[in-house]
């Protein structure tokens, strides 16, 4: 049988569901992350696409039992589908979608994935995957929709706006005699009653240049008429800008020059005078000329004539309404979308087959379940384990010995006093395991809250790889046995200084060996919301820093230092970091505020090393920061943000080492820093670009980069380690 997760077990503890995956548990593709425990492959059907297309947002609308969320019985761990997400037929390529609608009542999905290609010769696969609980949400609305891509709005929702899906947020409002959210044609649609239409904002790219008009319609009874979409104002006739109207059987566009002369006349033949749900697209291409009217995926009708130039003013479009040229009398909308160039005849018929029938575009393939057997299990005395996956991409290049950060809160990782499974209140019970389920790691918990179990830990990976995901096993559930943290093992030898600002008092403790507590000086603000947990506060005054003790091995020695930073405000200036009256100084600099600089002096007081970036941090956020020397190659560099910002491989001298130690936040030369400083540490040696690349990864969102699958009970007869 299977676990809720789609893992073969021996057994199950009683009270676990068991779900039948109709797919197996064995994948032949690459699965995407184990945080994922189930995907489906959706395959859309080559016959539907008419010619290749590139970056198509193409409608996936199904409905099933497996989609329902986790508290009706499916596998879709978030109420809001927030954890699925789709790749390319290889299983781990993402691409970007949209949700536009999901229903974890009964599985109900309509989303939008952009495919970077559409075959006409072959079917195209997809792969969606879900059920991941605690993963942020997936979609990328915005990325679906390429830079053509004017305004899309589905019309999907129960609200007066017509939500814009575009990055360029030209939201509409429903004006007069609207009921939104009725049946529509992809999910939801505006019903027009006759007094009612939808008003967008002004789009330059629609007047005097290529773009197309799309959208989808169904009259109320047989021969109803109107206006589809329009621009202008009142009489007279100087004032209309364009038409796109049903007059019977035939649809109709006009557009006008600023003299009330017509700009470019179409009509079709007849093609539909019914109360089914149609699609009409108008594109304008100037450069042929050509402008066509195409009629449920089809060219109905075109002209190659076009006289003046189209009167164009910074005024709303209607959808339903054309002043003097009436309402659309009675009727429904969908699916509204306008681009700023000439869709193809291709793309339009591929659009038309998609969304007139999702159903025989995508097809749908078995559910799998997340493959590979269970590990063994560490110890019967921890009853429930977590396993945590860092997600791809997160890891730069191959590493050792690394320090992985954890952060979440989960329900379950509350202590039992309230409510949750961990057995112990300051968590000492905690253990964490390589992907083995047996070997254990060493770890350093931060902080945890076992009221909320909210947790923030570091684990030491001996090795991390950018070929497969990381995985370990989180352990807990013993109320009796010892604290198995071991914080100064998590940091490797080359770290002479670990301080991750997290407490209420003064000390700021080092989490290695070396034991080199730093204190805050009057002023300092301990406790501070920080990039990753608690950070300090300084006050723009002088001396006013986190103090540290003397590092002999950051003079004339290769080394690292790194912290975040965020500025109090976007002009600020001031010392990151400092050792004694001119030895060194890295720092927000203070002629150009967002570079950051570095400087440091030889014994006569002259320059030993100096380079700065360009404006890279010049704002109120968090950053990262490291600067890196190599005495041997040479080489120093200053990375912003994961990335080297400026490099030199010039130095003079012997830097001054007075034997002082070192400040954070202030610098004598420079003015003391006003803002927040958090995770500061120094190390003998220079971290390699893909060190600090998935140092600045993992810590920017620890939500996005580190994944925690659903809890696992000990199972009835599952191989346990005895400890």
């Amino acid at each position: 049988m299977k676990t809720t997760k789609g893992r073969w077990m021996h057994g199950v503890a009683a009270g676990v569901a068991v779900l039948a995956l109709t797919g197996g548990a064995r994948a032949d593709t690459a699965w995407y992350s184990s945080a994922f425990a189930y995907r489906t492959k959706l395959t859309i059907q080559h016959t539907n696409v008419t010619a290749t297309l590139t970056n198509f947002p193409v409608l996936v609308n199904l409905t099933g039992a497996k989609l329902k969320d986790t508290a009706n019985g499916g596998h879709v761990a978030q109420t809001d589908g927030g954890d699925v997400l789709f790749t390319k037929a290889d299983g781990v390529t993402k691409l970007n979608h949209e949700i536009e609608s999901y229903a974890g009542f009964n599985g109900a999905l309509v989303a939008w994935v952009k495919v970077d290609e559409l075959s006409a010769s072959a079917d195209t696969d997809l792969y969606m995957y879900y059920g991941n609980e605690d993963m942020p949400d997936q979609w990328n609305a915005g990325g679906v929709w390429d830079s053509q891509h004017l305004m899309v709005q589905h019309l999907q929702g129960t609200n007066t706006a017509a939500s814009d899906s575009t990055t360029n947020a030209r939201d509409a409002t429903l004006v007069g005699g609207c009921t939104a959210n009725v049946a529509g044609q992809a999910n939801g649609a505006v019903h027009l009653d006759g007094s009612g239409y939808l008003s967008a904002p002004y789009m330059a790219g629609i007047n005097n240049t290529n773009h197309t008009i799309s959208l989808w319609y169904r009259r109320s009874a047989v021969g109803i008429g109107g206006v589809l979409a329009g621009k202008g104002t009142a009489s007279p006739n100087a004032n209309y800008e364009f038409i796109l109207f049903l007059n019977g059987s035939s649809i109709g566009f006009n557009a006008w020059q600023s003299s009330g002369m017509l700009h470019i006349s179409l009509s079709t033949p007849p093609v539909s005078n019914d109360t089914d749900w149609h699609q009409v697209v108008y594109t304008a291409n100037y450069g042929a000329p050509d402008f066509r009217i195409y009629v449920d995926g089809v060219l109905a009708t075109n002209t190659t004539a076009c006289i003046g130039t189209q009167i164009d003013r910074a005024i709303p479009v209607q959808f339903g309404l054309g002043y003097d040229w009436g309402y659309f009398s009675n009727g429904d909308l969908d699916e509204i979308q306008v681009s700023s160039g000439a869709r193809s005849p291709d793309w339009i018929a591929t659009s038309y087959n998609n969304q007139k029938s999702p159903a025989a575009f995508v097809g749908v393939g078995a559910e799998e379940g997340v493959p590979g057997l269970p590990a063994p299990w560490y110890s019967g005395a921890r009853p429930y384990r977590t396993k945590v996956v860092v997600l791809r991409g997160a890891v730069a290049g191959p590493l050792t010995n690394f320090p992985v950060l954890i952060s979440g809160t989960r329900t379950q990782w509350r202590d039992v006093a309230h409510g949750g499974h961990v057995g112990q209140a300051d968590a000492g019970d905690i253990l964490f395991t390589k992907a083995d389920g047996v070997t254990k790691l060493n770890h350093e918990i931060e902080s945890y809250s076992g009221s909320n179990g909210a947790l923030v830990a570091w684990v030491a990976a001996d090795a991390l790889s950018t070929n497969a995901e990381p995985e370990f096993y989180m352990y807990y559930g013993d109320e009796d046995g010892s604290n198995q943290w071991n914080a100064p093992a998590v940091w490797d030898s080359h770290h002479l200084m670990v301080q991750h600002l997290q407490g209420t008092n003064t000390t700021a403790l080092d989490s290695t060996v070396n034991a080199r507590n730093g204190s805050l000086t009057t002023g300092a603000t301990p406790n501070v919301p920080g990039q990753m947990n608690g950070a300090v506060s300084l006050s723009d005054t002088v001396g006013n820093a986190v103090s540290c003790p003397n590092m002999s091995a950051i003079n004339n020695a290769s080394h690292t230092i790194s912290l975040w930073f965020r500025s109090g405000n976007a002009a600020n200036y001031g010392a990151l970091a400092g050792k004694a009256p001119y030895e060194f100084l890295l720092d927000v600099n203070f002629q150009s505020p967002g570079v950051i600089c570095y400087t440091a002096w030889d014994t006569g007081g002259n320059t030993h090393v100096f380079f700065w970036t360009s404006q890279v941090a010049n704002d109120t956020n968090w950053h990262h920061v490291a600067y890196t020397a190599d005495y041997v190659t040479p080489a120093f560099k200053i990375y912003v943000d994961g990335v080297v910002a400026a490099q030199t491989n010039v130095y003079s001298g012997t830097q001054r080492n007075t034997g002082a130690g070192v400040l954070f936040g202030s610098g004598y030369q420079a003015g003391a820093f006003l803002g927040d400083l958090d995770e500061l540490r120094i190390s003998d040696t220079p971290r390699a670009a893909d060190w600090i690349k998935t140092s600045y990864n993992l810590e920017k969102n620890p939500a996005a980069t580190v994944g925690f699958c659903r809890e696992e009970p000990i199972p009835t007869g599952s191989v346990i380690s005895i400890r």
